[in-house]
């Protein structure tokens, strides 16, 4: 500064051209850091503990965020479902055409998969592992009630969505074994199940959880009649009989249960 005031050459302006050159340069030089004082100069080692983040500490976050979201039992591959179904005394019949002594049949790890795009939903279940169940599959359809079709139309699902009140089952049992040289051979049962979407408290998405209710489990014997006095057409009926009541319970996140 000394040697820009003892040179006679330069005017005033110059001289103000090279001090904010060079204070410029300055400012280049020795940054200033948002998270400090301007002209304060920061150490690599402290810029690099401010940015510093764990792997563990991101890791951590995101566990704690994914425990905070509740679970929301669906029929769908992400919830397992317990079912029970359990026949009434004079129900059963082994292949040796005995009462079986149990007649109690549960299975816990039943997965139901909708088909995409279907409209009622629609779709299957069968149980998630490879263990000796009685269930074979479960076809599944969501309806309202089958006896009162309303003249096939449900007027409110054209404004709302649809609940769906029933979930209608087509259940298809295994040959079972029961010990030593007997077994249930399979069978195909029928229910109409109570089901229900409810709205979740706090839940700002406006996700639905399911609801099944227990229903009466029913064999269905196919009775062939004649269609006309001479009998050239027959026409096939069925015969229903409760057997017994199917319940479904204890819905689970299926990640836990791995």
């Amino acid at each position: 500064l000394t040697c820009l005031h003892a040179t006679p050459v330069l005017n005033m302006r110059q001289q103000l051209c090279i001090l904010l050159a060079f204070y410029l340069t300055i400012l280049l030089v020795v940054p200033a850091s948002p998270f400090n004082y301007p002209g304060q100069r920061i150490t690599p080692a402290a810029s690099s503990k401010t940015s510093r983040t764990t792997p563990a500490a991101s890791t951590r976050t995101s566990h704690l965020a994914a425990v905070d979201t509740p679970f929301i039992p669906t029929l769908t591959t992400d919830t397992l479902w317990s079912c029970r179904l359990t026949f009434t005394a004079n129900s059963l019949r082994t292949r040796n055409n005995k009462v079986p002594l149990i007649r109690t049949f549960v299975c816990d790890n039943l997965v139901f998969t909708p088909l995409e795009n279907y409209e009622p939903p629609t779709g299957s279940a069968k149980p998630a592992h490879t263990t000796e169940s009685l269930i074979s599959e479960i076809t599944f359809k969501l309806s309202e009630d089958p006896d009162d079709q309303k003249d096939g139309l449900w007027i409110w699902g054209l404004f709302k969505e649809p609940l769906y009140p029933y979930c209608l089952l087509d259940i298809k049992t295994n040959d079972y074994t029961l010990g030593g040289e007997d077994s249930l051979p399979p069978m195909t049962l029928y229910a109409k199940l109570p089901h229900k979407m409810e709205k979740v408290k706090g839940n700002k998405e406006g996700r639905r959880q399911v609801l099944l209710g227990n229903a009466d489990l029913v064999k269905k014997t196919p009775v062939e009649m004649k269609a006309d006095p001479v009998g050239l057409a027959k026409v096939t009926l069925y015969d229903e009989e409760v057997v017994g009541r199917i319940e479904f319970y204890e819905p689970r996140e299926a990640a836990l249960d791995e």
